[in-house]
């Protein structure tokens, strides 16, 4: 998986969760651990998906446990997890 940002639901615009927000295991491979920081995924985390959505926006978010994520741009036809 590359960098993702973890967002409160499926679209950008719903904003990032914080990295209190997350689940202990989560919040491990977080870049910053700083509870109020941004929460952003380290690269080659492994993410149990247990939801996938795709917004009007043409893009494929997965649910974790935590929030959501961006797994797919379609703009820039770029798939982020493996």
């Amino acid at each position: 998986m590359n960098v993702r940002g973890v967002y409160k639901d499926c679209a950008a615009a719903t904003g990032r969760k914080k990295v209190m927000n997350l689940i202990a295991n989560e919040k491990t491979h977080a870049i910053l651990r700083t509870e109020t920081a941004d929460a952003y995924l380290k690269a080659g985390t492994e993410i149990t998906i247990q939801e996938t959505r795709l917004h009007t926006s043409g893009n494929l978010w997965a649910k974790i446990p935590s929030g959501w994520l961006c797994i797919w741009e379609k703009n820039i036809d770029k798939t982020f997890v493996k």
